[in-house]
C-alpha cells in the first residue's frame, strides 16, 4: 500500500520541475531559474529524488519544534513568575522585569504569547468594545428638546426660572 505524502506548494513545484527534467522537456538551468535555486542545489535535489523518490523532496523538519522555541519548563516558569508578580503588566514591561530580576532570556514576543495563552493579558484588538445604551428616540422626527440652564429671569416673571 502506498504511503500518503503531504507536500506544500514549493515542494510540489520542485517535484513537477524534476519530473520534467527527467522526461527531457526542461533543462536544469531553466528549472533552477523557475524554482529560484542554484543549479547545484537542483542537482542535489535530482540526485536525492533518484535515490529516494518523492519522499526526498519533503522537508525533514516537518512536525518538529523550532530550534529557537522555549522548553515547556521555561514557559511554565515564566507564566508562574508573571502571574505571581507582574499580572497587571503588559508584555514589554514584564519582559524587562524578567530580564532584570530573574535573568530570563526570552523574546518579547515569546512573553506576549505566553501571557496570551495563560489569559494573563488580552491585546487591545481582542478586548470587547464597551456597549453604550441607546437613547429613546423622539416622538416626532426632528423634534428637539430645548432646555435653558441659565439663572436669569428670561420670561420676566411669567414662568418659573
Amino acid at each position: 500500500m502506498e504511503e500518503l505524502l503531504q507536500m506544500n506548494s514549493k515542494e510540489r513545484n520542485r517535484l513537477k520541475a524534476i519530473i520534467r527534467i527527467e522526461t527531457g522537456s526542461l533543462n536544469q538551468k531553466t528549472a533552477s531559474e523557475q524554482l529560484c535555486i542554484s543549479i547545484r542545489q537542483l542537482q542535489r535535489l535530482i540526485q536525492q529524488y533518484r535515490k529516494k523518490g518523492e519522499q526526498a523532496l519533503v522537508s525533514k523538519r516537518r512536525g518538529k519544534r523550532s530550534n529557537h522555541s522555549l522548553s515547556d519548563d521555561s514557559r511554565k516558569k515564566i507564566a508562574e513568575i508573571i502571574t505571581k508578580n507582574y499580572e497587571d503588566f503588559g508584555p514589554s514591561l514584564a519582559h524587562e522585569y524578567l530580564v532584570e530580576n530573574y535573568g530570563i532570556k526570552a523574546s518579547i514576543s515569546s512573553v506576549r504569547n505566553i501571557m496570551i495563552e495563560e489569559k494573563i493579558w488580552i491585546s487591545k484588538k481582542v478586548k470587547a468594545a464597551k456597549v453604550h445604551q441607546r437613547r429613546a428616540p423622539r416622538d416626532c422626527y426632528g423634534e428637539l428638546l430645548q432646555m435653558d440652564g441659565s439663572y436669569h429671569d428670561l420670561f420676566e416673571g411669567r414662568a418659573p426660572e
